[in-house]
């Protein structure tokens, strides 16, 4: 808006060509931002030509690790997950780096939380 000469623009005929999970977007209800755009991007990346596009240019992947801390069940279970943006707590945090530290802290599976392996066929700590 700021190098155009309009002082606003209005979003109708977006949201009446956009469809949210296969229905017009309601503009009267609180949205996610972050499933819109992943929602949006997916939508885009599955009509354009030839199909990895955003991925490849603005996409990228995270890996997530499972590590068993029983050492009489070890287990490491890796999966790789395709995003567009990563959703990160900025909530009373100081910096990026902060928050980005946050993001990538490991989680502990234990108690009512216990991972239930396969490998094992029985709920482990992670």
């Amino acid at each position: 808006m700021q190098e155009s000469e309009k002082q606003y623009y209005s979003p109708d005929g977006f949201t009446r060509a956009f469809k949210f999970y296969g229905e017009p977007v309601n503009v009267r209800q609180q949205q996610d931002t972050y499933e819109f755009l992943n929602t949006l991007f997916d939508d885009l990346e599955r009509s354009l030509s030839p199909g990895n596009l955003l991925k490849e240019t603005i996409g990228g992947v995270i890996g997530n690790e499972i590590k068993s801390t029983e050492e009489e069940f070890p287990q490491v279970v890796e999966r790789e997950e395709n995003f567009f943006a990563i959703s990160v707590e900025v909530k009373n945090k100081k910096t990026l780096q902060e928050a980005l530290d946050l993001f990538v802290k490991p989680d502990f599976l234990e108690g009512d939380n216990k991972y239930h392996s396969e490998k094992y066929d029985r709920k482990i700590d992670a």
